[in-house]
């Protein structure tokens, strides 16, 4: 994990690669990958392309959201990933 500038959150945050992500998350990165389409997570994207996840994104309330289906799935593993 390392520190870099959250364009999303507007300052320096905690960012994991996907595989780190998806373990404190505890999903799989299938999963991940899935939050990030649906824009429920955010972070930055490498020049190399590789993606890094914004660790607050997994940690604080979501904003909107279309799908709610998706949103309880995802407060779910957040209050478990947080036991």
């Amino acid at each position: 994990m390392e520190q870099r500038f959250c364009p999303t959150c507007g300052q320096p945050t905690v960012h994991a690669n996907v595989a780190e992500a998806a373990r404190l998350a505890h999903v799989s990165r299938t999963t991940l990958y899935a939050w990030i389409r649906r824009s429920l997570i955010h972070g930055v994207v490498q020049p190399s392309g590789r993606k890094l996840i914004c660790v607050d994104a997994l940690t604080v309330p979501l904003g909107s959201c279309d799908d709610a289906a998706l949103r309880v799935q995802l407060a779910a593993h957040r209050g478990h990933a947080s036991r």
